[in-house]
């Protein structure tokens, strides 16, 4: 995927003991590699492979619309199964992969603020779109999202929503020619925030993500993981959240949910980040302690230059084979 733009190797007769230098390699922090090989000594700097922002924006789904969740028309009492129920509320398009075998299932949700967007924006997450030639297929939901009225609680909602599209991969992906043995969320922006969800809070007893089930990774790429890591981050909350913001703010955090029980994660985010704080990371890295985190912050190249992406939508820039081995390893 993509290629590699700088490749050079530092050759030196080291008498510094390897683990010294694996030491030395993990201060270099995200996006500068430093490679070492215990046979020679030698350290490699490598600039990583990327992929387009954009890669597969051409790419239409196999199969759209395919209905989940509770049916629109039906009250609480009221049996989903009902003539009277309607169709249900949300939708789901599925990508099935194109080469590379049948390895799993990515979840993807979409981002937009949580008051806008949909299943089929899905600009920006090349390295994620770009699975499909790796054996993965693609699931992309659609959810509820906040009329835009501070006083409106939408995250009881949107929990659920979460819940109920992991459930149809879990429960009815094979009837849809998933492979459902290895299942990942994944998500970008107010996405992101959704696929921690997904990823922390299998084993919550939280009554909002009752019957969430068990998945093997996720990936929030610039999501909100912890509403207290900004003013930005709390902007984003009062959308989800409405006036329900203080009470509701801690059990729809992902870094309130976090443990080690829960599956792999991998979070990337760009340093420079206008829009959601990349102090996230620092957040939920600090909350999960001993949860299996894999970080990605774009910010600069292994030469130490500016990386083009380190916005918002950093995937352009994100270390492409980091993510796809990180995929290929759950």
């Amino acid at each position: 995927m993509g290629s590699a733009v700088d490749l050079w190797v530092i050759k030196a007769a080291f008498s510094l003991p390897l683990a010294v230098l694996a030491a030395t390699a993990c201060t270099f922090g995200a996006g500068h590699g430093l490679r070492m090989s215990g046979a020679s000594n030698e350290l490699t700097f490598v600039s990583y492979p990327t992929v387009d922002a954009d890669w597969g924006a051409h790419v239409a789904p196999d199969r759209s619309d395919v209905r989940f969740g509770r049916p629109q028309d039906c009250s609480r009492a009221t049996k989903p199964s009902s003539s009277d129920c309607g169709e249900s509320r949300h939708s789901l398009d599925i990508y099935y992969p194109v080469s590379g075998g049948s390895k799993g299932t990515i979840v993807v949700f979409h981002g937009g603020g949580f008051f806008s967007g949909d299943k089929t924006e899905l600009a920006g997450i090349g390295p994620l779109k770009k699975q499909l030639t790796n054996g993965y297929a693609i699931v992309a939901v659609d959810y509820s999202l906040s009329d835009g009225d501070r006083r409106t609680n939408v995250f009881p909602a949107l929990a659920r929503d979460v819940v109920a599209a992991m459930q149809w991969v879990d429960r009815r992906g094979a009837d849809h020619d998933l492979n459902t043995s290895k299942v990942i969320a994944a998500g970008i922006s107010a996405g992101g925030t959704l696929a921690g969800w997904a990823g922390t809070t299998a084993n919550s007893n939280h009554r909002f993500f009752a019957g969430m089930p068990s998945i093997d990774g996720w990936i929030s790429v610039s999501g909100i993981l912890d509403w207290d890591a900004g003013p930005n981050s709390q902007a984003w909350g009062d959308i989800l959240h409405g006036d329900a913001f203080r009470r509701a703010h801690l059990a729809s955090s992902p870094a309130t949910h976090i443990d080690a029980e829960d599956p792999p994660g991998y979070l990337i985010h760009g340093d420079q980040d206008p829009i959601v704080e990349v102090d996230n990371i620092d957040m939920i890295t600090t909350a999960g302690a001993d949860a299996d985190l894999t970080i990605d912050i774009v910010d600069t190249d292994r030469l130490g230059r500016p990386l083009e992406h380190r916005n918002h939508t950093p995937l352009g820039s994100a270390d492409a084979e980091a993510l796809t081995t990180w995929l290929d390893a759950l």
